[in-house]
């Protein structure tokens, strides 16, 4: 066994990184579901990639795409936290080393605190440390209780490497195919997104573009 001053090398990290990598594939899968149902966000994104000169390593908006298929379709919809200390509710306290069930689709979608909760608003995203804080809506961040990697200590250290790997995918998908999502999901855009969307059941129709990306006209 390692010794204590080896257990932050970067080789006993990759199983916790990689950990990361079955839900990223589904966020993925979504992400690109959403833009194949939605022409003015694949625009939208197709004109980021037209002036993207960092290799695909910059990519805020397609970043803020998977964001978004993260809080409409957590990947992780349950999470099991513990009260450090006494919580006082309108109801009672609740005491400390009390076992907490967080269902997180509930805060993600909670149209009180989010306007547009059940569509497809990647723009949500586009604010200052969006992915580290969270959507930011009238100016005001507030608690949205959006946690798409969790939060606290315990938050998804592969982050950064899930949003870079699965933005670069999608870019590499969407340069030069266009996708239309098979019958059998309703995503439309003019109606709220469902509560659930089974990936493994995401069936694409894929064909050449008869535009480059590179030549995409601005959206007006």
């Amino acid at each position: 066994m390692r010794g204590r001053a080896d257990e932050a090398a970067p080789a006993d990290q990759v199983p916790q990184w990689l950990f990361a990598f079955e839900p990223a594939g589904m966020a993925a899968f979504r992400a690109l579901a959403l833009l194949a149902t939605h022409p003015g966000q694949a625009q939208l994104a197709r004109e980021e990639m037209a002036r993207d000169t960092s290799g695909g390593r910059q990519l805020p908006f397609l970043r803020a795409t998977v964001l978004e298929s993260l809080r409409l379709w957590p990947t992780t919809p349950m999470i099991l936290r513990q009260t450090t200390r006494e919580v006082e509710w309108d109801a009672g306290t609740m005491p400390a080393r009390c076992g907490v069930l967080i269902f997180t689709p509930y805060f993600h979608r909670d149209g009180r605190r989010l306007p547009d909760a059940d569509r497809f608003e990647p723009a949500l995203w586009l604010t200052t440390d969006r992915q580290e804080a969270g959507p930011q809506v009238d100016g005001d961040r507030g608690d949205w209780g959006v946690v798409p990697f969790s939060a606290g200590p315990v938050r998804c250290p592969g982050r950064h490497l899930v949003l870079l790997l699965t933005s670069a995918l999608l870019a590499n998908l969407l340069r030069d195919t266009d996708f239309t999502v098979h019958d059998g999901h309703r995503l439309d855009p003019r109606r709220p997104l469902p509560g659930t969307l089974d990936n493994f059941s995401l069936r694409f129709t894929a064909k050449p573009r008869t535009v480059p990306t590179g030549d995409v006209p601005p959206s007006s």
